[in-house]
């Protein structure tokens, strides 16, 4: 491990940044597998230290995954592969006795990065590396919050409890976050670490996703009349759609066709990823996307049917083609509860700009708790740094952070006084 430099007036002490470097330099956890168990392992003996108890440290059960809003591949991979549910665990940490809602924060922060090359570095004053920035930069923050709080206000868990869940990323939260709320891992306020910028952002959006099919047989299986040209009719479908769907926030790809080149291949897919801001939006969306497959069917029929080697991929293209929904159905997240929106006003914390857009969030999975107020809220920007290599952050932001955590905390205490 690299040695730790020493700075000077910092929230993060450097007992912190050695777990901090420990976090980044585990392994990838997509998928976590045993070094993401190790590195919550690792985490849940620091908060320990705080008086944080682990309360639950499992995955989630297959029966909670045979869902509609589960994608498919996540269901197949829970039945077809021993393990996959073992290698995902989630973990929540308490600090205080458990108590209703009313008198609870959930933190909610991740440890899983994207897989990457970029290398693990600390100068003292910018942590770089997979994670630095949206994952285990804020969640040792997180825990340097805590112990702010508790300085500032020993008598804190005589008032309220903190919950800190570490979900199992990946599926769009099927696989932790929302597992984790339905077993009531909940609290009034409900913070989701999400790169912001330090503003707190009460929405999330959501997305669908579709999977164009073409399936048919090629001109090996012994057919005479042309074979199936998968990659130009979905070649075809993707510059069609692009165009149809200008106007809506549809990204089209994941275009393949054809295992090998020169082989005759009559099987390829083509992906539309559908983000909204709200649940009518995504099914006018959803609706959008099936009438405009069906116009670049009978488009690419009429236009390639006197083409030589095109008319019968032209002539069969509606039968060979299909749209299937990978995922849909998703909540979006439009939290409000005046009270505690003018305790964060009155904590100091600025609030996201309401014109600027929203993003997707596991937040999604809280939407609708009764009396509740979830909000998106971390340190640094969505995108790292221009020149970075690989995601980082500055420590200072990371102090910030953690002094925003205490305030946060210290206010939530401090507004039950009179309950």
């Amino acid at each position: 491990m690299s040695p730790v430099p020493v700075w000077a007036a910092t929230g993060l002490l450097p007992v912190d940044c050695e777990l901090l470097l420990h976090l980044l330099q585990t392994p990838p956890a997509t998928p976590p597998g045993p070094h993401g168990v190790r590195a919550m392992e690792r985490y849940a003996a620091a908060a320990d230290r705080l008086g944080l108890a682990t309360v639950h440290f499992g995955s989630p059960l297959p029966a909670e995954l045979d869902r509609p809003d589960v994608p498919p591949a996540v269901r197949r991979a829970v039945a077809e592969q021993p393990g996959y549910l073992a290698d995902r665990p989630s973990l929540v940490l308490r600090l205080g006795p458990a108590r209703s809602p009313a008198r609870t924060v959930m933190v909610n922060v991740r440890l899983d990065a994207a897989p990457g090359s970029a290398p693990v570095s600390f100068d003292g004053r910018r942590v770089r590396g997979p994670g630095a920035n949206g994952g285990a930069g804020p969640a040792v923050a997180l825990l340097a919050g805590i112990r702010a709080a508790l300085a500032m206000a020993p008598a804190l868990v005589e008032r309220i409890t903190v919950l800190v869940q570490l979900a199992a990323g990946g599926a769009g939260g099927v696989l932790g976050t929302r597992p984790l709320v339905e077993r009531g891992y909940v609290g009034a306020l409900n913070v989701f670490c999400e790169p912001t910028g330090l503003r707190w952002l009460p929405r999330a959006t959501a997305a669908s996703t579709a999977r164009l099919r073409v399936r048919g047989e090629d001109a090996a299986a012994g057919r005479t009349d042309g074979r199936i040209e998968a990659a130009v009719l979905l070649g075809f479908l993707a510059q069609y759609l692009a165009r149809e769907l200008a106007d809506r926030p549809v990204r089209v790809g994941g275009l393949a066709a054809g295992p090998l080149p020169g082989v005759a291949a009559g099987d390829g897919e083509l992906l539309l990823q559908l983000p909204y801001g709200d649940a009518a939006a995504g099914r006018a969306a959803e609706r959008a996307v099936e009438a405009a497959v069906a116009g670049g069917l009978a488009r690419f029929r009429a236009d390639f049917a006197d083409l030589p080697g095109l008319a019968r991929t032209a002539g069969e293209c509606a039968r060979i083609t299909a749209v299937d929904w990978l995922q849909r159905g998703l909540p979006v997240l439009d939290s409000h509860h005046p009270a505690l929106e003018r305790l964060l006003t009155r904590a100091g914390f600025a609030r996201w700009p309401g014109e600027e857009p929203a993003f997707v969030s596991d937040a999604i999975w809280t939407a609708g708790l009764p009396d509740t107020l979830t909000v998106l809220f971390g340190p640094g920007t969505a995108a790292p740094a221009t020149g970075d290599s690989g995601e980082s952050v500055d420590l200072d932001r990371l102090d910030e952070f953690a002094d925003a955590v205490a305030r946060l905390l210290t206010a939530f205490a401090a507004s039950t006084a009179d309950d």
